[in-house]
């Protein structure tokens, strides 16, 4: 449904660790500032492990994954072993990273594991089960060899012929609504808190909410068929394509914007309306500000990308893009230009150093819109600046984020064969590398944490910055 994407230049990992502290020293202004390091072992992990399987909590504090046991599979979250099955299904935790589920197989039953408590069912769906975002709610697929139905909170709702891959279960924003696609007597139907209207096949993976879980979109066609969009139950004009990643809402939940293609060409769909006036557009949704008032887009004009806002060419000097420009919480706007010379970020319509390579994703604002962080690439080394102000160069830089207080910001970096995270500038602890899908996390607005690896060993790891 969309096109090959961008590559990147630094993808984000993150790591864990057995129960001291090291001090690292840095001058910051007129006071010292100290990085103090807290480590925890909280598991090993032991031959039979299915490294596909091993997944991190987005809060960084559990790591859990699958292993062979007795010609069985188990669940181990944080060292500890659970219950054998036949099989075992992708494990989920919960956003708050308190929750944990999976679904298994055991003697020709399907089996629900949720917080360690078991629900059989005849069969249950693969790669299905869910957690709203406020995880107070989860909700999978589960049946029998004829029929499937969606299983919430423990109840299981409407049986169906089948459920659409990739429709869902989807919670709105608000944890408050879910949706999904089913299929009964030969027709599709969409299902909105138990409510069915029929609708066309819906094309995988664009089933979404609105901010405020009030509005529902998805895109109908494929299978040799034009794409269009439904939302609100109004079906669009048709494309030969819509971009992957479907429509994006506004803040306000008010407008939309999408980007598709007919007869060869692309181009934005803001609000219903489709924009002519450019050769190509960049293969990402048009991005809203804050305050749902203005749109920009990357668009191509003969050889030439440049940015569009609200429709309004505002950067013609250099290329832009074709990533997309990102909105602080108040409203400043950055976005990357390339030239002959290299790459550079504008902020707020300033011109920023020039590098070979600007890295994506890796670049943003901090949440109360002040400050602003990117990864600048320099021959084989990667450089994190914030505020404008280069860190030290490593040979690879990955997540850099903000604490949620805006005040401190943190990264990965490798060095030679060892990963070491560094707040403010100041180094930690060399360790391994993260375990997969780790990351920082700011904990309060003087802590970071992530999981790392020391050898064999998963160590949580916790970085202060302490004013002395």
């Amino acid at each position: 449904m969309g096109r090959r994407r961008a590559s990147v230049l630094a993808a984000g990992l993150t790591m864990v660790g057995a129960l001291y502290c090291l001090g690292c020293v840095a001058e910051a202004g007129s006071s010292k500032t100290r990085l103090v390091t807290r480590e925890e072992e909280i598991a090993e992990v032991r031959p039979g492990v299915v490294v596909p399987s091993i997944v991190v909590s987005p809060d960084s504090r559990h790591i859990a994954w699958v292993a062979a046991r007795d010609g069985g599979k188990c669940v181990l979250l944080d060292g500890v072993e659970g219950k054998a099955y036949d099989g075992v299904d992708t494990i989920v935790f919960s956003p708050d990273g308190a929750r944990v589920g999976y679904l298994a197989w055991r003697g020709g039953k399907g089996v629900a594991v949720v917080d360690g408590v078991e629900a059989e069912h005849e069969r249950v769906g693969k790669e299905c089960l869910v957690f709203s975002p406020d995880s107070r709610r989860v909700a999978y697929l589960a049946g029998s060899s004829e029929k499937m139905s969606v299983v919430v909170d423990g109840v299981a709702g409407q049986e169906y012929d089948g459920i659409l891959h990739g429709s869902g279960p989807t919670f709105s924003p608000d944890s408050q609504h879910l949706a999904y696609v089913g299929k009964r007597e030969g027709k599709w139907r969409l299902v909105l808190d138990g409510s069915e209207t029929e609708c066309e096949e819906v094309a995988v993976d664009t089933l979404a909410f609105s901010p405020d879980g009030k509005r529902v979109a998805y895109v109908v066609g494929g299978s040799g068929k034009r794409f269009a969009m439904v939302i609100d139950g109004v079906r669009s004009n048709e494309y030969d394509q819509i971009e992957k990643g479907g429509l994006a809402f506004s803040p306000d939940s008010q407008r939309t914007a999408c980007v598709a293609s007919r007869d060869g060409k692309w181009f934005p769909v803001v609000d219903g309306v489709e924009v002519h006036d450019f050769d190509d557009v960049g293969p990402f949704a048009p991005a809203f500000s804050p305050d749902s008032k203005r749109v920009a887009y990357m668009a191509k004009r003969g050889e030439k990308w440049s940015l569009v806002v609200d429709g309004a060419e505002v950067q013609r000097e250099d290329n832009v893009g074709p990533f997309p420009p990102v909105f602080s919480t108040d409203g400043k706007m950055a976005y990357i230009v390339t030239t002959k010379g290299g790459s550079a970020m504008v902020l707020d319509g300033n011109k920023g150093r020039t590098y070979d390579g600007i890295g994506v994703p890796g670049y943003g604002f901090s949440p109360d819109g002040q400050r602003f962080m990117y990864v600048g690439q320099r021959g084989k080394k990667s450089i994190v600046v914030v505020d404008e102000v280069e860190g030290k160069a490593y040979d690879v830089v990955a997540a850099p984020i903000f604490s949620f207080d805006s005040k401190h910001f943190a990264y990965l970096a490798v060095r030679g064969e060892k990963w070491v995270p560094v707040v403010d500038g100041m180094e930690g602890k060399e360790y391994d590398g993260p375990w997969p899908g780790a990351k920082l996390v700011s904990v309060n607005p003087s802590v970071f944490r992530i999981l790392v690896r020391n050898k064999l060993r998963v160590v949580r790891v916790e970085l202060e910055v302490v004013q002395e």
